[in-house]
Formats: C-alpha cells, sequence, structure tokens
C-alpha cells in the first residue's frame, strides 16, 4: 500500500504542466507492482538500486548491501533505518544524495516529455521539479516511463 493516494497524485502531476499531462496520457496509469515474496519497501529498494549508472553497478551494490543483512535475506525498512550512513555509504549507497535528477533516465525522459534539444542539467531539473512536490516520486516514474514511448 502507498503512503498517497495514487490518482490524486497522478491528477496533481497532469495539472502541474501540459507537457507531463500528454505523458501521463501517453504512459497511462501509475503501477507500483511487486512481487509477492517482498515488501513495497523492498521492491521500491530495489527499483533504487537498479537505476545506478549501470547495471553492473547496480548487482554490486545490490549484493553488498544485502551482505549486510545475511540473516534477513532482503533487508527490510527496518535493517536499513538501523544501519549507520557510513556502513550505507560503505555499500555504495548515500541516503542523502540520491536523488532522481542525476539519474540519465530521468533527464532522458525530461527532455522526450519537455521536447528539449538537450537532456537538462541535473540542477536545472531539480530547480524545475520543486513545483511537483509532494509528489515529485510520481513525475518521476512518469518521466522514467518516457523513454519507453
Amino acid at each position: 500500500m502507498l503512503p498517497f493516494d495514487p490518482e490524486a497524485a497522478v491528477q496533481s502531476r497532469r495539472s502541474a504542466h501540459p507537457d507531463l499531462e500528454r505523458l501521463i496520457d501517453a504512459v497511462g496509469a501509475f503501477e507500483l507492482p511487486a512481487p509477492p515474496d517482498i515488501t513495497p519497501f523492498q521492491s521500491l529498494m530495489n527499483a533504487v538500486l537498479a537505476q545506478q549508472i549501470s547495471r553492473h553497478a547496480a548487482v554490486a551494490i545490490r549484493r553488498r548491501l544485502y551482505a549486510l543483512f545475511p540473516d534477513s535475506g532482503i533487508p527490510t525498512h527496518e535493517d536499513i533505518l538501523s544501519c549507520s550512513e557510513e556502513k550505507l555509504r560503505g555499500v555504495g549507497i548515500s541516503r542523502n544524495k540520491i536523488a532522481p535528477v542525476t539519474d540519465l533516465g530521468i533527464r532522458r525522459g525530461f527532455k522526450i516529455a519537455f521536447e528539449l534539444e538537450e537532456m537538462p542539467k541535473p540542477r536545472e531539473l531539480a530547480d524545475y521539479g520543486l513545483r511537483w512536490k509532494p509528489y515529485r516520486s510520481v513525475a518521476s516514474w512518469y518521466l522514467w516511463r518516457a523513454n519507453d514511448l
């Protein structure tokens, strides 16, 4: 279960900008399917890890992260919260540095959705993304999906 109403979030983002509205119409319903054997948090964590610079980096970070919790298999949100920032940085994750504006897929999706000549710089995307509060994750999901259109 999501901590927000997905329909309200999509409607909010739809009215945020005409280009985003077109993207939402093209992509369709906002969905975050999760395999039945993992929690929504674990699914989200795996999605974030998969968006690293390369697949190889994502696999290496996931392997090191899971190794911190050998008894639980896939870490739970309690496991992550109990872990120090130093340990998380040691495996390649920095909680306060993770931002989708540096994600190549998000930047490319923004370029597609807003019909830009060049990809936006992360700072430009961060500034623009302020208007999508409190549903920046929903806008990011749609920007990521723009790459599949």
